[in-house]
């Protein structure tokens, strides 16, 4: 019962406030993208939810990016093979913003449950 409260109280938290749009994802990660220059993206089964930022396209509401050439960045991308590989569920929240891609939220969290 506690796991089930603390897993409910994580997933309010990633409601996004007005002042800061922010995308957020719970599912399964079907996809890994890796290109030459470091960046990448993680992309979920399911649909982004919460407000993403206006520079996200609809095209990339299933998608978070992260930018390897950072230890934080070749970190989730090691999570996010992980994760495809084991098929185990991925804990995930946006920076609201669209550095990496331009079109794609930057992700701030990821976590394997």
């Amino acid at each position: 019962m506690k796991h089930i409260l603390l897993s409910l109280a994580f997933a309010a938290s990633f409601v996004a406030s007005p002042v800061h749009a922010e995308g957020a994802i719970i599912g399964k990660v079907v996809e890994v993208r890796i290109d030459s220059d470091g960046k990448g993206l993680v992309t979920f089964a399911d649909t982004i939810v919460g407000t993403q930022p206006a520079c996200a396209i609809a095209g990339y509401n299933h998608s978070m990016s992260f930018d390897a050439a950072t230890a934080g960045g070749k970190a989730m991308y090691a999570m996010a093979l992980l994760a495809k590989s084991s098929d185990a569920t991925v804990y995930g929240q946006g920076k609201g913003v669209c550095v990496n891609y331009g079109v794609v939220e930057d992700a701030s969290i990821l976590f394997l449950k």
